[in-house]
C-alpha cells in the first residue's frame, strides 16, 4: 500500500509539473503588470521604496497605459487564484537592507512590492492571494531554473532586466519579464583612504594600476556584476553575494571599488566614499513564457527575405550598442550635444554576448547586399536628439549613434562593401511602423519610446526591440506663477486638489501616453503638439493648460519652471519579428492568411476559423461564432430571421430564399382542382384503355370471320380454274 501511495504521489507530481508548464503563465504576468501600474499611479511603489530607505530609486516607464487585467482568469492565473497563494523564488544569499533579509517571510522593499501587487491581483478577481517564498536557491540562475521547471510561479521583483541567463541568453528572451518594478542608480564605494571619490577618478586609477598590475573591482549580485563587466572592460570584476563580504574585500585593499547597495547600514561616510556612475539598473519579476503545443513552420519559399533574418539584425545591432557603451562612445556622443542622459542596463553583457552570424540571411543579408541600413524616421523628432525637419540628412545624437552602428556592422562583414545609414522620412510615428510592416525599411530610428503603443497594442508585443539607446529623465514644465509648486510631490498634490480642471500638453504620443499613465486620473485631456516651441507658447497662453512634457529642452524657457520627476523614459529601435514560425507562434499574422491562433476559440490547427466560426473584423486569437451574428455567411442559409433554426438553416416548413427563410404555403383549392383535373384525365385514359381492350377482340373476331368467308370463296373459284387448266 505504501509503495502504491508513493507511486501515485510521483505520478501526481509529474502531472502537476505538466499542468504548470501549459499556457496561461503570461496571463499571470499581465495581471501582475496591471497591479504594478496601479501601484505606480497611486504612489504605492514610491512609498514602499522610501519607507525601506532605498536610495537612488527611480521608476522606468517601459510600460505606459497598456497593462490591463485579463478579462478571464485561465491557466496559471486561475490556478494560483484558486489555491490562494503564489510561489516566488529568491536567492537566499541576496541580502541588503531595504530589499531581502535572512528572515521568513522576507522583509523589505522587494517583498512588500511583490506582496502588494499579488494581493491586488487577488482582489481584482475576488480571491485572497498571498505570497509564499522559496529561498532555497544559491544564485539567481538557480531560481530561474526552478521557474523554467514549473517549481515556482515567479521570480522576486529585484531580478535585473538585462542580465544573461547562465551567461549566454538574455533573461527577457528566455522568460516573460514584467514591467520594470523599480530601477536604481548603481553606486560605487571606495575607501576614504584610496582618494577615489568619483567615476572619473576611478577610471584614471584603473588606467594607472593596469600599468604594473591588474585593477580589480567587486559587485554584489549577478546583474550588478554583469553591468560592471560591461562598463569597466579594463578591470577584473569579482562577484559577491552580499554587501558585507564585498566591503570586507574592499577594506582589505584587494579592490579599488565595490558596486553595492547604499543604505543605512553601509553608508558609513567615515570609511567609504559613495558615488553614482549614472548607470541605471532596471529590475523586474520574471514569469514563464507560454509553451505552445503547435509550432507549424511555414515553407521558407513562401516567405519574403525581409520577413526573416530580423532577429539576426537585432543581435548585430545590440552587439554594436554594447561595444559603444563599453568603450564610452555612447557617452561621448551625448556629451558632444550637451545632452543629459543616463545609461540603462537592460543589456548587461560584453560585446560577445550577442552573436554575429557568419552567414547572414534575410533582412541582415539584404542590408549587407544593398550596402544600406534603411532607417525609418519621424521628420518631427526633436533636436538635438534627432533633427530631421531642418536638414536634408538627419542630424543629432542618436543619428550619430546609428551611423556608428552601421560602421561597426561593416567591420564585422569586411567581404561586403561598407554599410551606410540611410533615412526614410515619414510624417508621423505610425507611418514609420507601417513602413516597417511592409518591409520598406529595416528598422525604426532608435528614438522610439519603449513603452509606446501601435494600433492599441504595446509595441513590445508585436515588434523586436533593441537594447535601450538612451534614457532621459522625465520633467514637467509649469507656469512660473503656479504658487507653491516646485517639486513632483507638490505638483501631484496640486493636480489632486484641482481634479478635472486642467489639461496637459506633450510632444509626441509617447510622452502623452506617459502623462495619461501618471496623471490621467486628475486631468481632462492631453494635447499633443509636435513642436516644442509651439508647446511652450500654448502653456503660457492657455489658462486651462497646467503643465507640459516636451521631448528635450536644453534650457528652461522664460515664464516656466522645470520640475524633475522620478521617471526615466527609455528609447530604443524596433525591428520586425521573424515570420518563419507563423501558425502557433501566438501572433495572428494576416500576411500569412492567419485568421486566429491555435489555442483560440474556434481556431483550427491551420490558424483558420473552423466551419461554424469566422474571424473578428480585426483578427485576434479567438474566432467568433458565425451563426447568430445577423450576417448570412457562405455556409449559412439564414441568420436570425423568421424560420431560421439555431444552426442557421431553414426550419422544415420554410425554404431558403436568398438568405431568408420563406414559409411554404399549402393551396387547398389548387390541390382540389389539381386532383379533379388529374382524376378526369385518369378516367379518360382508363376509358380509352378499356375501349382498346374491348375493341381489339371484337375486331379480331370480325377480321377472322371475313377472312374465312373470303377463303371459302377463293377455294370455290379455285376449284373451277384448276379443272379448266388440267
Amino acid at each position: 500500500m505504501a509503495q502504491l501511495l508513493a507511486t501515485a504521489s510521483l505520478l501526481l507530481a509529474a502531472c502537476w509539473c505538466c499542468v504548470r508548464g501549459l499556457s496561461g503563465d503570461e496571463l499571470l504576468a499581465q495581471a501582475f503588470d496591471a497591479a504594478l501600474l496601479e501601484m505606480y499611479n497611486d504612489g504605492t511603489v514610491e512609498a514602499i521604496m522610501l519607507h525601506n530607505d532605498v536610495q537612488g530609486f527611480m521608476e522606468v516607464m517601459d510600460c505606459a497605459g497598456y497593462p490591463q487585467y485579463p478579462a478571464n482568469a485561465t491557466g496559471e492565473l486561475l490556478r494560483v487564484l484558486q489555491q490562494g497563494y503564489v510561489v516566488v523564488g529568491q536567492s537566499s544569499n541576496f541580502s541588503a537592507t531595504g530589499y531581502c533579509v535572512y528572515v521568513y517571510p522576507p522583509q523589505g522593499a522587494t517583498p512588500a512590492l511583490e506582496q502588494e501587487a499579488f494581493r491586488r491581483v487577488g482582489v481584482h478577481y475576488g480571491y485572497t492571494l498571498n505570497v509564499q517564498y522559496d529561498l532555497s536557491f544559491t544564485t539567481a540562475d538557480d531560481a530561474l531554473d526552478a521557474l523554467a521547471d514549473g517549481k515556482i510561479d515567479a521570480s522576486a521583483s529585484n531580478f535585473g532586466q538585462g542580465s544573461f541567463y547562465h551567461g549566454n541568453t538574455r533573461r527577457s528572451d528566455k522568460f516573460r519579464r514584467s514591467c520594470c518594478t523599480y530601477a536604481e542608480n548603481v553606486h560605487l564605494a571606495s575607501t576614504r583612504a584610496s582618494g577615489i571619490t568619483s567615476r572619473d577618478v576611478l577610471d584614471a586609477t584603473i588606467e594607472s594600476v593596469n600599468k604594473y598590475s591588474q585593477a580589480m573591482l567587486g559587485a554584489v549580485g549577478t546583474s550588478t556584476f554583469q553591468s560592471m563587466q560591461q562598463i569597466f572592460i579594463n578591470a577584473v570584476v569579482y562577484l559577491y553575494e552580499d554587501d558585507a563580504t564585498a566591503l570586507a574585500a574592499l577594506n582589505s585593499k584587494k579592490l579599488l571599488a565595490v558596486a553595492a547597495y547604499k543604505h543605512a547600514s553601509t553608508d558609513d561616510s567615515a570609511s567609504y566614499s559613495w558615488y553614482p556612475i549614472d548607470y541605471i539598473l532596471p529590475r523586474s519579476t520574471f514569469f514563464r513564457k507560454e509553451s505552445r503545443e503547435v509550432d507549424k513552420v511555414k515553407n521558407l519559399t513562401s516567405v519574403e527575405n525581409w520577413q526573416v533574418g530580423n532577429e539576426e539584425l537585432v543581435d548585430v545591432y545590440n552587439a554594436a550598442l554594447v561595444w559603444m557603451v563599453s568603450l564610452g562612445k555612447q557617452a561621448d556622443i551625448f556629451s558632444s550635444y550637451n545632452i543629459t542622459s543616463v545609461s540603462l542596463g537592460d543589456c548587461v553583457t560584453k560585446e560577445g554576448g550577442y552573436s554575429v552570424p557568419s552567414t547572414p540571411s534575410g533582412t541582415l543579408g539584404l542590408v549587407l547586399a544593398r550596402h544600406q541600413l534603411l532607417i525609418g524616421i519621424n521628420e518631427l523628432d526633436s533636436a538635438p536628439i534627432v533633427d530631421s525637419i531642418s536638414q536634408d540628412q538627419p542630424m543629432g545624437a542618436l543619428v550619430d549613434m546609428e551611423r556608428a552602428i552601421a560602421t561597426w556592422i561593416s567591420r564585422q562583414y569586411s567581404s561586403f562593401e561598407p554599410v551606410t545609414a540611410s533615412y526614410v522620412k515619414h510624417n508621423n510615428v505610425s507611418a514609420v511602423f507601417d513602413a516597417l510592416d511592409r518591409g520598406d525599411i529595416d528598422v525604426t530610428t532608435n528614438f522610439m519610446f519603449v513603452g509606446g503603443m501601435e494600433e492599441n497594442q504595446p509595441r513590445q508585443w508585436n515588434y523586436l526591440s533593441s537594447c535601450v539607446t538612451m534614457a532621459y529623465p522625465l520633467d514637467v514644465f509649469v507656469k512660473d506663477d503656479l504658487v507653491g509648486v516646485s517639486t513632483s510631490d507638490e505638483f501631484l498634490a496640486y493636480l489632486m486638489a484641482h481634479t478635472g480642471e486642467f489639461t496637459m500638453g506633450a510632444v509626441g504620443s509617447g510622452n502623452a501616453l506617459v502623462i495619461k499613465t501618471v496623471y490621467g486620473a486628475y486631468i481632462t485631456d492631453v494635447i499633443i503638439i509636435s513642436n516644442t516651441n509651439a508647446l511652450f507658447a500654448r502653456l503660457l497662453s492657455d489658462p486651462k493648460m497646467v503643465a507640459i512634457v516636451p521631448d528635450y529642452v536644453p534650457t528652461v524657457p522664460a515664464g516656466s519652471v522645470q520640475i524633475p520627476l522620478h521617471f526615466l523614459v527609455p528609447a530604443c529601435a524596433f525591428f520586425r519579428r521573424d515570420k518563419v514560425t507563423a501558425c502557433g507562434d501566438g501572433e495572428v499574422d494576416t500576411r500569412f492568411d492567419e485568421e486566429c491562433e491555435v489555442d483560440g476559440t474556434g481556431c483550427s490547427p491551420q490558424c483558420t476559423c473552423s466551419a461554424t466560426f469566422k474571424p473578428e473584423s480585426k483578427p485576434t486569437a479567438n474566432c467568433k461564432k458565425a451563426c447568430g451574428d445577423g450576417i448570412v455567411d457562405e455556409h449559412e442559409e439564414c441568420d436570425g430571421t423568421t424560420g431560421c433554426a439555431g444552426d442557421c438553416t431553414c426550419e422544415p416548413d420554410f425554404s431558403n430564399n436568398n438568405g431568408h427563410c420563406k414559409k411554404e404555403t399549402k393551396n387547398t383549392v389548387g390541390i382540389i382542382v389539381g386532383c379533379t383535373v388529374g382524376g378526369f384525365i385518369m378516367i379518360v385514359l382508363c376509358a380509352v384503355i378499356i375501349g382498346i381492350v374491348v375493341t381489339i377482340p371484337f375486331l379480331r373476331r370480325k377480321y377472322m370471320a371475313e377472312g374465312a368467308k373470303k377463303m371459302r370463296f377463293a377455294i370455290f373459284r379455285g376449284r373451277g380454274a384448276v379443272s379448266r387448266g388440267v
